[in-house]
């Protein structure tokens, strides 16, 4: 029991010497605060009294100085000596930018797209115009060559035609004259008395006809006028 009550003892003595210790690292930290609060506050006092001290030209002086510092300073600050709320600007400017970018690569891919579709488009209409013209052209050679074979077939034909025609003509004057001039010198042998005509001589054209009648009015007081009057009356 006596040991148990030993221990219990060096227990506790232990335990208020902790506590102990914490009050006393509280009262020198407290103290130390203290200590710094008022060296601060001292600092303060000094420093605003310096500043009422100064004059106009030190006043120029510390803002040459303060200008001069700030523009030998980094432009990029730390993050650090960034505020918060300045860092969530940045932040949000910054998600905007990359949001603003994306749209437009997805604006501008599709516009492509659109654009080499429409490309694609006219490229085919292009095509099909360049057939169609092809296709015209062929048909209007193909038309041309038929129809120069058919006219030479038709040419080929009226010209055997024509000649056909301008043998039978021929022939048919050529016949026409010999008749004529068969009968032309049977009527001008006849007029003359040279020879008579017999009952079945074939009767004259009209044109000789009359030129035999003005023959017969001119011959009608010669001596074969009679002969003349029988032939015509014969023929």
């Amino acid at each position: 029991m006596a040991r148990l009550l030993l221990l219990v003892l060096l227990r506790g003595a232990a335990a208020a010497a902790a506590a102990a210790t914490a009050a006393a690292t509280a009262a020198a930290t407290a103290a130390a605060a203290a200590t710094a609060a008022a060296t601060a506050a001292a600092a303060t006092a000094s420093l605003a009294q310096a500043i009422m001290m100064l004059s106009d030209d030190d006043w120029e002086v510390a803002a040459t100085a303060a200008a001069a510092a700030a523009a030998a300073a980094p432009l990029e600050q730390q993050p650090e000596q960034v505020p918060q709320q300045l860092q969530r600007l940045l932040q949000q400017q910054q998600q905007q930018q990359q949001q603003q970018q994306q749209q437009q690569h997805y604006d501008s891919s599709i516009f492509s797209t659109d654009d080499t579709e429409e490309e694609t488009l006219l490229l085919q209409q292009q095509q099909q115009q360049q057939q169609q013209q092809l296709q015209q052209q062929q048909q209007q050679q193909q038309q041309h060559y038929d129809s120069s074979i058919f006219s030479t077939d038709d040419t080929e034909e009226q010209q055997q035609q024509q000649q056909q025609q301008q043998q039978q003509q021929q022939q048919q004057q050529g016949e026409s004259s010999s008749y004529l001039l068969s009968r032309t010198v049977h009527s001008v042998t006849y007029i003359r008395g040279d020879i008579i005509a017999d009952s079945d001589d074939p009767p004259l054209p009209p044109a000789l006809q009359a030129f035999v009648q003005a023959e017969l009015y001119l011959l009608s007081g010669s001596s074969c006028g009679g002969d003349v009057i029988r032939g015509v009356s014969n023929s």
